[in-house]
């Protein structure tokens, strides 16, 4: 999945194709990273609803992953649309992720994010629920993005950085 490459004696590395599911919203995550929301969103909506991509856990250790990567991906679009002053699709998003992925982590950190935008806190107070619920998980939910060493780490914490 990765090319590297020298530059002007720097060091680059390439993404490839995604060849797991987990690579695609690798791909969302950077984009988001970059401020890149409107594509971070599209990212995110493909990856929530593609099929065909293997899922690694799934694949390694027989534990399916797939349900828990497109929660997050769906989570992770209404964050987008959040940032892109989008609260309708936000709203939207964040109810999809609670009803098509049920007892997901995610889904559980989607129902306190909206619990807490729609009795009118902020997107930073919803944030601060979503992480909470998702702390007392902690070792399950660092246990789940344990990809490998060449895919980002995360914790509860960076669920919406």
């Amino acid at each position: 999945r990765h090319a590297q490459s020298m530059k002007g004696g720097e060091h680059e590395e390439e993404q490839g194709e995604p060849t797991y599911l987990v690579h695609l919203v690798n791909d969302a995550d950077r984009l988001f990273a970059a401020g890149d929301y409107s594509a971070a969103l599209d990212a995110y909506v493909e990856a929530a609803n593609n099929g065909t991509l293997p899922d690694w856990h799934a694949e390694v250790d027989g534990t399916p992953g797939r349900p828990e990567l497109q929660s997050y991906s769906t989570f992770r679009a209404a964050l987008a649309s959040y940032r892109l002053g989008d609260q309708d699709r936000g709203v939207e998003l964040l109810v999809e992720a609670i009803q098509r992925y049920p007892g997901t982590m995610h889904s559980l950190a989607a129902q306190d994010y909206l619990l807490t935008v729609s009795g009118g806190g902020s997107t930073g107070e919803a944030c601060g629920a979503a992480e909470q619920v998702l702390d007392t998980m902690g070792s399950q939910y660092v246990a789940f993005w344990d990809y490998g060493y060449a895919n980002p780490e995360r914790n509860v914490f960076t669920l919406c950085r």
